[in-house]
């Protein structure tokens, strides 16, 4: 995007104190355990440790950087657009300042440019959300030992979610033109040029539920646990 040194070093900041506050509870939803998340006030429990960085540095932050780094965590704010079927980012307007955008980007980043990144996140993020699962995975030491009911619950939430990531992706590839619009033409030529491999990340995790549909629903669940012990190690 064309950044100074000195907006880079606040998308730094920004990026790396962006969602350090993962504050969620677990909850009943339809009779299932998962983890929900409190969106909004992570967001500003995170800027907050943003600025309390900023404030111990020996970088010589100006005050309207504090102002700068907090909105470029607080953008992130995440909703939902059931016509794309994905992740929005309501805040962004083509309005925002370029660190804003820059942050913003970077939080959404992984269809757009790490296909395999994409997949294995998404796997870590079902496994982060359905903590029945997970727990019922670690207090059985095989999945078969499950009553049927149960094996076909984790089954087919586990393919649903699979088959949304590809939708997920699609709503990306269709978003990223209008997230640019503000951005001088060099600059969206850039960006494009970063977010390039949309259609690699849709093939990857098309294949990844053909490769689930193939598998045994104990094989289905190990595919899950190694994930989740890959990202522990």
């Amino acid at each position: 995007m064309g950044l100074s040194d000195y907006m880079l070093a606040l998308v730094d900041v920004g990026s790396g104190h962006h969602d350090i506050d993962q504050k969620s509870e677990l909850c009943m939803i339809n009779g299932v355990l998962v983890r929900k998340r409190f969106s909004g006030v992570m967001e500003i429990n995170s800027s907050a440790e943003a600025s309390s960085f900023m404030e111990k540095s020996e970088f010589p932050f100006l005050p309207e950087d504090y102002v700068i780094v907090a909105s470029s965590i607080t953008v992130t704010f995440p909703g939902w657009s059931d016509e794309y079927g994905t992740v929005i980012q309501p805040r962004l307007t083509p309005c925002s300042h370029p660190v804003e955008r820059a942050v913003a980007l970077a939080d959404l980043a992984s269809a757009g440019m790490d296909p395999a990144g994409f997949v294995r996140g998404g796997i870590l993020l079902f496994a982060e959300n359905n903590v029945d699962i997970l727990l019922a995975l670690r207090d059985t030491k095989n999945p078969a030992d499950l009553d049927i009911i149960t094996q076909q619950d984790y089954d087919h939430r586990f393919l649903s979610w699979l088959r949304s990531q590809i939708c997920f992706a699609e709503g990306r590839q269709a978003m990223i033109d209008e997230e640019l619009k503000g951005l001088r033409p060099t600059q969206r030529d850039a960006v494009r040029t970063l977010f390039c491999r949309f259609r690699e990340s849709i093939a990857a995790a098309e294949q990844e539920v053909l490769r689930a549909e193939k598998m045994s629903f104990d094989q289905k669940m190990a595919h899950l646990m190694q994930a989740v012990r890959l990202h522990s190690n």
